[in-house]
């Protein structure tokens, strides 16, 4: 009898055709330019990074995407950032990185 329930279920809900498109993302919703700059001046202060710097590489992306000379600089940039533990190196990184914002 379970058996019989589930093979009467199917897949679908008895409609053909083409899918629907699936919904665009607005990669300018991501991170605003005016939070990434918050963030980055933040840890200028700081020199700490780790969770502060988390949502920045999805921001910065978005920003690249509408912007490529500026976003290709930033993201070179974060890259710098992720690779030092130095504070004193990620302030100076997190400062430019924030100057170009």
């Amino acid at each position: 009898m379970v058996c019989l329930f589930c093979a009467t279920l199917g897949c679908g809900g008895g409609k053909s055709g083409p899918a629907a498109p699936a919904p665009s993302l607005d990669v300018s919703k991501a991170v605003p330019a005016d939070q990434l700059k918050q963030t980055l001046d933040e840890v200028g202060k700081t020199g700490e990074t780790g969770s502060a710097t988390a949502g920045l590489r999805a921001g910065i992306e978005a920003l690249n995407a509408k912007d490529p000379a500026k976003g290709a600089g930033l993201l070179k940039d974060l890259g710098d950032l992720e690779a030092t533990t130095n504070p004193e190196e990620v302030k100076a990184i997190a400062k430019k990185m924030a100057s170009l914002l």
